[in-house]
């Protein structure tokens, strides 16, 4: 009796593609860990003058009345950090650049707008529990705990499980996060 081979249905990660450094190479996806330690990074080098500036605010007695203001701003600066950077430096934030990986654009070249588009989502998935409470005033309580861990959920059990390790930002905005040449 003679056995046959079955066709792989799973997706190969190390596929190629067109990236700005070159018109075609083969590249694999960045591991959920390398991705999740990019995105700490970046976190600690935007929230340690955050906690920093906070602190300021709330021992002289002002956050309470810039509260709501003072986080979209910070909201703000932080979606441009991660646009900006990600567009002028070939895909990549400064935390990006430490664990190895890169944002490149699924087909073609990267795009400014994908860029924007991935933050976007992303950014709307992550914050929707406090542009909740900031929008209507209302305070969740143990609700609020519970919003932000299924939206965050969102976003990792889609990374863990997809073979290319893309998130629900990344599938919108058709781009791919992948180790980067050293």
């Amino acid at each position: 009796m003679l056995k046959r081979k079955r066709k792989s249905t799973r997706v190969k990660t190390a596929l190629p593609i067109q990236t700005a450094v070159s018109s075609r190479m083969t590249v694999s996806a960045a591991s959920v860990s390398r991705r999740f330690g990019g995105f700490f990074l970046d976190y600690l080098i935007l929230g340690i003058p955050n906690s920093l500036i906070l602190w300021f605010l709330k021992d002289n007695g002002f956050y309470g009345v810039i509260a709501a203001w003072y986080d979209i701003f910070f909201t703000l600066v932080i979606l441009s950090y991660f646009v900006f950077l990600t567009w002028k430096n070939n895909g990549q934030t400064i935390g990006k650049q430490i664990v190895g990986t890169q944002v490149v654009a699924r087909r073609g070249k990267l795009k400014p707008s994908q860029i924007f588009l991935r933050y976007v989502v992303l950014f709307l998935i992550l914050q929707f529990p406090a542009m909740f409470k900031i929008l209507t005033g209302t305070e969740l309580g143990i609700g609020f705990l519970l919003v932000n861990v299924l939206a965050i959920l969102l976003v990792v059990v889609l990374l863990v499980i997809d073979d290319e390790h893309r998130g629900v930002h990344d599938l919108i905005a058709g781009t791919w996060v992948v180790r980067s040449r050293k």
